[in-house]
Formats: C-alpha cells, sequence, structure tokens
C-alpha cells in the first residue's frame, strides 16, 4: 500500500521491489532490484532456484560401486606381473604396504579344477583349489593372504563390509575386481557362481586344523564377510607379494 499523498507509479524501467519468477534467468547469475546476485554455494537459494530449474538427475544403480569421501584418501599403486612358471600375466593393485593380485589365479596345479570342467570359467574367474593345494599355489615370492593380518587388514583400511565390498568387486574404482566364481563342495558339487566370490585365507580356525577361514563377496547383500569352511571345498584364490613385514609362519596362524 502506498502512503497517501505518494506517488505510487512505478517508474516505466524500474524493477518491482520483490523477486518475481520472471526475474529468474537459467544461467549463473540472477538480477535483483539494484544488484547483481552472483549464485554461490549458498544452500536456500541454490534450492529456491533449483525448484525453478531442475537439473537432470542421475539414477545410480543398486550395490554399484561408489566413491566414498573415505575412499579418495587411499592411493591404488596398479601394476603387473609375469608368473614364470607359465608365463600368464596378472595385474596387481598395492594398499598400505600389500601388493595384491588384482585377478584370481589361474595356475594349473594337480588338484585345481575349472567351475562346471569348463575351461571358459577358468579364463573367466580363475581356477578353484583346495586349501592343500592353494597352500602352494602362489608363484615364489608371494603366498596365501593371511586372514587377520592381510584379508582383515584390507576390509578395514577401506571402512568395513559393505565400502570394502564396492571399492574390491569387479568395477570398483580400486580395479581389484573380485569375482563371483562360486565354489566346489566335496558331495554337494559346484555352487554359486555369479552369487559368491569365495577366497582361501592361509589361516586356520582353532587348533584343530580341520577349518579355515575363507573371505566372501556376498553379490546379494553388498558386503565382504568371512566365514570358516571345511577343508573340503575348493575356493578360488589371491596371492600377496611378500613384505619385509611379512613373517612366514603368520601364514597359517589366526
Amino acid at each position: 500500500m502506498c502512503d497517501k499523498g505518494t506517488d505510487c507509479k512505478q517508474k516505466k524501467n524500474e524493477r518491482p521491489t520483490s523477486p518475481m519468477l520472471s526475474d529468474y534467468r537459467p544461467s549463473t547469475s540472477f538480477y535483483f532490484p539494484g544488484f547483481l546476485l552472483v549464485v554461490i554455494s549458498f544452500l536456500p537459494v541454490n534450492n529456491f532456484i533449483n525448484s525453478f530449474f531442475p537439473t537432470t538427475e542421475v539414477t545410480v544403480e543398486e550395490n554399484a560401486p561408489l566413491l566414498e569421501e573415505a575412499e579418495e584418501e587411499f592411493f591404488w599403486k596398479q601394476g603387473s606381473f609375469r608368473d614364470s612358471r607359465d608365463g600368464k600375466i596378472y595385474r596387481t593393485v598395492q594398499f598400505d604396504n600389500m601388493v595384491w593380485m588384482a585377478e584370481n589365479l589361474r595356475y594349473d596345479s594337480p588338484n585345481s579344477i575349472c567351475y562346471d570342467d569348463d575351461p571358459a570359467n577358468c579364463r573367466k574367474y580363475g581356477r578353484l583349489y583346495s586349501h592343500g593345494d592353494a597352500k602352494n599355489a602362489c608363484p615364489e615370492g608371494w603366498h596365501l593372504p593371511n586372514e587377520r593380518a592381510e584379508w582383515s587388514k584390507l576390509r578395514s583400511l577401506l571402512n568395513g563390509h559393505k565400502p570394502a565390498y564396492r571399492t574390491l568387486v569387479a568395477g570398483g574404482i580400486s580395479k581389484f575386481d573380485a569375482v563371483f566364481g562360486g565354489a566346489y563342495v566335496a558331495g554337494e558339487g559346484f555352487k554359486n557362481k555369479n552369487e559368491i566370490g569365495a577366497y582361501w585365507s592361509g589361516s586356520y580356525f582353532g587348533n584343530s586344523g580341520s577349518s579355515v577361514w575363507s573371505y566372501r563377496f556376498m553379490r546379494k547383500s553388498a558386503i565382504l564377510d568371512h566365514e570358516v569352511v571345511e577343508m573340503n571345498e575348493a575356493l578360488s584364490c589371491r596371492c600377496v607379494k611378500n613384505y619385509p613385514e611379512y613373517a612366514e609362519e603368520s601364514r597359517y596362524n589366526d
């Protein structure tokens, strides 16, 4: 309302005193009466503007690899290794002081097998090894990872079950590329291809020597979990390069 006696007619080129929708334009600058407001990261302003000019929505597939803020702190050094026994070349990735194979082991040891006895599965998922075979399958200078000192440490470095899964699974940002190669269980046969990636550790559970720690990438629940398994299974293998802090006797002790 105008006070009595005041000229209420708005000048021809004068903007209204309250911002109207017509004053907003889809650019990085927005005009208001008497000044130029440059849009900066100020939440209430951005929310108001975005209500009129929404950006394209990006949908992320459930369980897809995500770059977590904490994961940005890590640097994963990529490399490669040639197995002198058969000439096969493996990609490698370094976490902290540990250099891991970034592919499943494919060395054709006497008791290793392909899932469904199909060579194509060996090429895609690597070979499946009994625990006794796995202990001797890694190349010279490499070893089967210890449960606590290496597998558990790796998962902790990557902030736990779910973040580690996203980072290490095939397509994850670390290029570790764990795959779901399933397992073989005596009396039951081949199981869980494309559902579980099951990997041996070098650590026995307890003192009996009849059961072993394994690490499992669970596709349905999207976690990296650990599980005690019997010796009658055949699982995938990843090898870790020997390093100065590595103690030979630690491989098979929890």
